[in-house]
């Protein structure tokens, strides 16, 4: 039986922070890994304290959910909603 991730979740990120002038961080995201460190059954309390870490360069494993655009027929593109590109993020873990 598999047992189900406990991540933290990003809920904001401050307009004018760091990880705002970088762009890779964003609110939904899922911190799976900090400094090669798994982090999926971590407290709040402690993810929190790895990202707390006087470091110069922080690495992190994070989970993004693909996010599928609405399709009104089976043959719909992404394209074709209003006109409007839909852009969809790859599913998996990146490092940034």
């Amino acid at each position: 039986m598999r047992q189900a991730m406990r991540c933290v979740v990003v809920q904001e990120v401050f307009p004018d922070g760091l990880v705002a002038q970088d762009g890779r961080l964003q609110p939904g995201d899922q911190i799976i890994e900090v400094d090669g460190v798994d982090m999926t059954s971590a407290t709040h309390q402690a993810v929190c304290q790895a990202l707390r870490r006087p470091n110069s360069v922080l690495r992190l494993g994070v989970y993004r959910e693909r996010i599928e655009a609405y399709r009104t027929s089976p043959h719909a593109r992404h394209d074709d909603l209003n006109g409007t590109p839909v852009e969809c993020t790859e599913q998996g873990m990146f490092r940034s």
